[in-house]
């Protein structure tokens, strides 16, 4: 297999992984508050399901670090890349890495503009 073959499955394969770690987040998200919502709407105390959730609370946490971790590993695998003696390789991704969301350093209502 050339270099620039094997650059491409494996920023291919990142991806994915990346992929389903954020989705991965949102659905461990979207249960914390369904799971919430449901309690509140039952009119169930607090402390009723309160263990469960904090498992949960801390499977987003355990996560995050696998996003933060996978994130660290791309960036490592960019100086694997160039030791390889490869510059830009095209995967197909799509994805902007080069703009950041203004900020204006005040918070505003979403939705009210």
């Amino acid at each position: 297999m050339r270099r620039v073959d094997m650059v491409r499955a494996g920023a291919g394969q990142l991806v994915s992984a990346e992929t389903a770690i954020e989705k991965a987040m949102g659905e461990v998200a979207l249960l914390v508050h369904s799971l919430g919502a449901m309690r509140m709407d039952a009119r169930l105390a607090m402390e009723v399901g309160h263990e469960a959730m904090g498992s949960i609370v801390d499977t987003m946490s355990a996560l995050s670090t696998a996003r933060s971790t996978i994130v660290k590993a791309h960036l490592q695998l960019a100086e694997v890349k160039s030791d390889l003696g490869l510059g830009a390789v095209a995967a197909g991704t799509n994805e902007d890495k080069t703009s950041k969301p203004a900020t204006t350093g005040a918070l505003r209502v979403v939705g009210d503009e």
